[in-house]
């Protein structure tokens, strides 16, 4: 009930209403998903877990980060019934809510595909916003805001594609450029991707760095210095509640005999 209330009297969710049917409607799908898998396990039901699919399918359409949820859920599922043999019908569970989810996806990857002609199940900006969080969190500290560094990516992304020579009609700081072609939209989004994890390989502590900015970062990261500060007051509360309901929900998972 806690973190349910300060998300709701969060300024930020208040205030952004551009974003506000964007983020609702995402985290109703998530968390209608997870409660059909939930149901459908314990039930041995198939509808409900097909249900499940759909939803997560529809999630999946808002952000892409809910496609790891399947293969996490099966390996989970597998090893936590490993002892009493039932790991195949898990398997077979998660199978039911992968058709659900293709079924929703299917007609996105088919369009993505014949525009580029390549396997793309959602969105081709995974190079820009690997290169921005890059830049940020090699750059920024808690507390600076990280405004300065999404500027300074966007202006070397304006560098790097007339280099590149991809026709593009202007860019956005938020975006990137803008192009006439969805195969030169994939080659950007896969030359910025390279460029990314080769500075990973070369330099293997800068990820060690940004995973441990971004453990924080994630949480309190805004515009500005101000922004960081006051999200540190409001989002401090919100994670605390979130790690000691972690711990609790572990503490309270059944042990396979």
């Amino acid at each position: 009930m806690a973190p349910s209330l300060l998300l709701l009297l969060h300024p930020g969710v208040v205030l952004a209403d551009s974003r506000g049917t964007f983020e609702a409607s995402f985290m109703l799908l998530c968390i209608t998903s997870l409660y059909l898998v939930i149901r459908g396990l314990e039930r041995d039901d198939r509808l409900n877990l097909f249900l499940g699919g759909l939803a997560l399918g529809a999630a999946c359409l808002f952000r892409s980060t809910p496609l790891l949820f399947p293969p996490l859920l099966a390996a989970y599922l597998v090893w936590s019934r490993r002892f009493d043999g039932r790991w195949k019908q898990a398997l077979g569970h998660v199978a039911v809510l992968v058709l659900g989810l293709s079924i929703i996806l299917s007609p996105w990857v088919i369009r993505n595909s014949r525009l580029t002609g390549e396997f793309i199940p959602t969105m081709t900006i995974v190079g820009m916003s690997s290169h921005h969080g890059q830049r940020i969190c090699l750059n920024a500290d808690v507390g600076s805001g990280r405004r300065k560094y999404d500027i300074e990516a966007y202006e070397e992304e304006l560098q790097l594609v007339k280099q590149l020579g991809l026709e593009h009609r202007g860019a956005h700081t938020c975006c990137g450029p803008f192009f006439y072609s969805p195969k030169d939209e994939v080659k950007w989004s896969r030359f910025l991707s390279v460029r990314v994890i080769s500075r990973y390989r070369e330099k293997p502590s800068d990820l060690l760095r940004c995973v441990a900015n971004n453990s924080l970062g994630f949480w309190v990261w805004g515009g500005s210095a101000m922004a960081d500060r006051f999200n540190m007051v409001v989002q401090i509360p919100i994670a605390i509640l979130f790690i000691l309901g972690l711990v609790r929900t572990i503490l309270q998972w059944p042990i396979p005999e």
